[in-house]
Formats: structure tokens, C-alpha cells, sequence
């Protein structure tokens, strides 16, 4: 998991890392940023549709978790 400085609410900020992969097509380095998100029980429920999403739509295993995509 990627040090993000004490934040208040990280699984928030690894969406937002996620949603700004997914924006930019880089969709195996989003799906590794939504996958963070599933520890943080605020964004779990959230984080694990886009990796079902990723997984579908995406042509990235939901298994991969080197961040380039498939």
C-alpha cells in the first residue's frame, strides 16, 4: 500500500487516484488504485464495483496488480 501522508480518509483519495487512471485509459494502474480502496471500509462496497467493472470492461485481470495494462 502506497504511503499517502496521514490522510484522513485515504480510501477517498485512492478512488480519486483510480477515477483519474480510468479518465486517462490507463485502466490497469486504475484497477491497482480501486484495488487499494477496498481495505478502507468507506469506499470498500465502491471500490470493489469498479474492480468488477475493471475486470469486465477493461481486459485487466482482476488478479493484476503490477498497474500496466493487459
Amino acid at each position: 500500500m502506497t504511503d499517502l501522508g496521514g490522510l484522513e480518509r485515504p480510501g477517498r483519495a485512492y478512488m480519486q487516484i483510480g477515477t483519474a487512471y480510468y479518465n486517462l485509459k490507463r485502466y490497469g494502474q486504475a484497477m491497482q488504485a480501486f484495488k487499494e480502496a477496498t481495505a478502507f471500509s468507506d469506499y470498500r462496497d465502491q471500490a470493489k464495483q469498479w474492480v468488477v467493472f475493471g475486470g469486465t470492461f477493461w481486459s485487466v485481470p482482476i488478479s493484476s496488480t503490477d498497474g500496466a495494462p493487459q
